[in-house]
């Protein structure tokens, strides 16, 4: 069983059923051999773990994973940007991306981790679909070709909106 976030159950960050299901995990952790993997950010994952006492004994291996580089975090988005069936214009290289990811800020970047290439993925297609919405009314023509790529201006304004945006939030 995987529990990505899983310091959501703790009953002091989230009112609902989280002490309940704590209670039935480790029960269920008693019983058989189950393997049940709790993911999550060091800091929360280490006030869940002191939610009860009973977690500590029952979790016997721990492990801390590195966050993505951004070379690594400008390949999870190339491979992206591949699987949904789009393109990077032909000078846009990844070395470029992972240039792109090195201006946000580290405490960003630790912050989303693999979520940041996710979340510029998701703002260059609102960013491609506004260039292309907005020369359209210009009257111009678009390739097939142009509707599946993005252009260099389309990452670099998606990152400078996602940081911005994020960064404003408490």
């Amino acid at each position: 069983l995987f529990i990505d976030e899983a310091y959501r159950l703790n009953p002091c960050i989230e009112k609902d059923f989280g002490r309940e299901a704590i209670e039935t995990l480790m029960r269920d952790m008693d019983s058989g051999d189950p393997i049940v993997i709790f993911a999550g950010y060091v800091p929360e994952m280490q006030a869940f773990m002191q939610v009860n006492p009973g977690l500590e004994r029952r979790v016997q291996e721990t492990f801390t994973m590195q966050d993505y580089s951004c070379v690594e975090l400008a390949q999870i988005f190339t491979l992206k940007v591949r699987d949904g069936g789009w393109q990077l214009e032909q000078n846009v290289t990844e070395q470029d991306v992972a240039n792109l990811f090195q201006r946000a800020s580290r405490q960003w970047l630790d912050r989303h981790n693999g979520g940041a290439a996710s979340r510029l993925l998701s703002k260059s297609i609102d960013l491609q679909a506004q260039r292309l919405f907005a020369a359209k009314q210009r009257g111009e023509e678009e390739s097939p070709e142009s509707l599946k790529t993005f252009t260099w201006d389309d990452l670099e304004k998606a990152m400078v909106a996602m940081v911005a945006m994020l960064d404003s939030l408490p």
